[in-house]
């Protein structure tokens, strides 16, 4: 356990360093990606759109860098098992690793991201309250969520191999109807059952709960939910596992 668990750490490092090797801004790219987003769909949403939202950019940043984390990881991680065959191999290293390792290096980037967004953002509409340390909570079930849903989708790439190409596509669709930008309220009531089923909005919606307009009663529903959600994706990339194992290092 140990020693996978350092082996998750250096992979997640290498591949932090990697990725931002002979770029102009370097590991800059960390924080200027979510920065260029979030000031792009803040100016478009809120000045030219002019939606009503109240501490909008509040609302947006909270919603906004864990979608990035989630969608960045699951369209990272998707792919990672096919391409890596020849070190899985090689080196019979445990396919989960390399999994976790791309969850981690994402989840370092939304970390740093988000924390030197929020300090200004919060500064904005005054004092953080104190529900900002519950945020722990869904931020943890998130990456358990998250690793679960890399592994089935990383696990059904290898035998299936327009997987990552339908999960680019659905991850791009799906951010026009999550609410990231804009608010559950704003969804036709006959369409807001669905946002019951939207795996990564339960994520967001307990962790953006913890920052935004705090109510106990809607925080501990949205931990409910996302709880209920990690179990589920949990069974599934379990079952997943079980069912390809044997076959997985003769596919990849």
């Amino acid at each position: 356990m140990i020693k996978d668990l350092s082996t998750t750490l250096i992979l997640a490092q290498s591949q932090l360093k990697e990725r931002y090797r002979n770029t102009a801004a370097g590991l800059a790219w960390v924080i200027l990606n979510p920065v260029i987003m979030f000031g792009v769909q803040a100016i478009a949403f809120k000045h030219i759109l002019k939606l009503d939202i109240d501490n909008y950019y509040l609302y947006l940043l909270t919603g906004l860098t864990p979608w990035i984390f989630i969608i960045m990881t699951l369209q990272m991680a998707t792919p990672v098992l096919q391409t890596s065959g020849p070190i899985l191999k090689a080196f019979k290293l445990n396919p989960i690793i390399l999994i976790l390792s791309k969850v981690l290096d994402n989840l370092l980037n939304f970390i740093i991201a988000f924390s030197l967004l929020y300090i200004p953002v919060q500064s904005l509409y005054g004092a953080p309250s104190w529900s900002v340390l519950l945020s722990i909570i869904p931020l943890i079930l998130m990456v358990i969520g998250t690793s679960a849903m890399c592994t089935s989708l990383a696990l059904t790439q290898v035998f299936y191999r327009d997987t990552n190409y339908v999960v680019t596509f659905a991850t791009g669709v799906l951010f026009f109807i999550t609410p990231v930008y804009f608010t559950a309220e704003m969804i036709l009531p006959n369409y807001t059952w669905i946002l019951n089923f939207h795996l990564p909005y339960l994520y967001i919606d307990a962790f953006r709960s913890c920052f935004y307009k705090f109510e106990l009663n809607y925080f501990l529903i949205a931990l409910g939910k996302s709880i209920l959600a990690t179990i589920f994706l949990l069974l599934n990339a379990r079952w997943s596992w079980n069912r390809n194992k044997n076959e997985l290092y003769i596919r990849i």
